[in-house]
C-alpha cells in the first residue's frame, strides 16, 4: 500500500458498488460512470480520467418498482497527513434524480441513493463482448490488418465496435464486414464506435486501414446487446 493511503481511500470509496450492474452510458470519453444495485441501494460511480477537474451531471432512474429516497456523496478529499473520505446528504427523491458534481482530475464522486419499495433486479438488457484473436499488431499504409470475431449471440438489438489503438491519424479506417468507420480516434485507449447491428455476422472481419501513418491496434472486439424485457 503506497504510503499516503491511496489504495485504501480508493477501495473505500468502492466498496458500496455491490450487487447487480446497472445499465449506464456516458457521452464523455473521459468521463467512466458504472452503478449497481443491491436491495434497498443503488451505488453510482464517476471517474474523471482527465488532469483537470470537470463538472459532472448524472441522470439516474430508480429500478423498476422503487423509488429513491434520499442518500449520500462521498469523494476522497486530501487531509494533512493523507487521504480521507468527505460525503454530504444528497437529496434525491422520487423515480428519477438528476446527480451533479465536480470531481477533481484523476479521481472519482460515489452517489449512494436509498430505495424504497420493492426494486425489481431483473436483468432487462444484456451485452457480450466477443475478442478478435490476435492483439498489438501494426497497421501501416502497404500493409493493413485483418482480424476476425465470432458471434454467436442472437437476436441483437445493439452493437458496438470496441477498439485500443495507439496512434491512429487522419484517414485511418476500419472496415466491419466490409462497412466503413473512421478510426481517428478522439483518444489512445478505450473506444466504442456503434455499429448498425444488421452488419453483425456469426463470422466477422475487421479489415484496420492506414492513412497519412501507421498505429498499432492493441485489441479490437465486437460488443452486442439485447433487450430482455422492456
Amino acid at each position: 500500500m503506497d504510503a499516503n493511503r491511496g489504495d485504501q481511500a480508493a477501495m473505500a470509496l468502492l466498496r458500496d458498488l455491490r450487487g447487480r450492474l446497472v445499465w449506464c452510458e456516458s457521452g464523455d470519453p473521459k468521463l467512466w460512470v458504472v452503478a449497481a444495485a443491491r436491495e434497498g441501494r443503488l451505488c453510482v460511480v464517476a471517474y474523471n480520467d482527465r488532469v483537470e477537474a470537470v463538472d459532472c451531471r448524472v441522470e439516474a432512474a430508480a429500478p423498476a418498482g422503487s423509488r429513491f429516497a434520499g442518500g449520500r456523496r462521498e469523494r476522497v478529499a486530501v487531509r494533512e497527513g493523507g487521504l480521507g473520505q468527505e460525503s454530504e446528504a444528497e437529496a434525491a427523491r422520487g423515480e428519477k434524480a438528476v446527480l451533479t458534481a465536480r470531481v477533481e482530475g484523476k479521481s472519482a464522486v460515489k452517489w449512494v441513493l436509498d430505495l424504497e419499495g420493492g426494486a425489481d433486479l431483473r436483468p432487462r438488457r444484456i451485452e457480450t463482448q466477443h475478442v478478435a484473436g490476435e492483439v498489438l499488431r501494426r497497421v501501416e499504409p502497404a500493409a493493413p490488418l485483418r482480424l476476425e470475431a465470432a458471434v454467436d449471440e442472437t437476436p441483437v438489438h445493439w452493437a458496438k465496435l470496441r477498439v485500443v489503438c495507439d496512434g491512429a491519424g487522419r484517414g485511418a479506417t476500419v472496415l466491419v464486414n466490409g462497412n466503413p468507420l473512421r478510426l481517428d480516434l478522439p483518444q489512445s485507449g478505450i473506444n466504442d464506435l456503434p455499429i448498425d447491428p444488421a452488419w453483425v455476422k456469426r463470422r466477422n472481419v475487421l479489415e484496420f486501414r492506414a492513412g497519412e501513418g501507421g498505429y498499432q491496434v492493441n485489441t479490437a472486439s465486437i460488443i452486442v446487446g439485447r433487450r430482455t424485457a422492456p
